[in-house]
């Protein structure tokens, strides 16, 4: 079985008792906080470049994660 990467983890998950929810990934997790940050700045151009922004610090969040673990 191939390993999961950390950023495809579930951020949320709960898993009840017949119940299954899964929910976003910490890789969308903390790309919607880090553009939550950018659309908060009214100074920022709110274009798609924002977007990809967010992903770029959601990606070394992780890779950050990881080097420290």
């Amino acid at each position: 079985m191939p390993e999961v990467k950390n950023g495809d983890l579930n951020a949320f998950p709960c898993l009840e008792s017949g119940y299954e929810e899964l929910g976003l990934t910490k890789r969308e997790y903390f790309a919607i906080k880090a553009l939550q940050g950018i659309l908060a700045d009214s100074s920022m151009n709110h274009s798609k470049a924002c977007t990809t922004l967010a992903i770029k610090y959601a990606d070394m969040l992780l890779i950050e994660l990881e080097l420290t673990q």
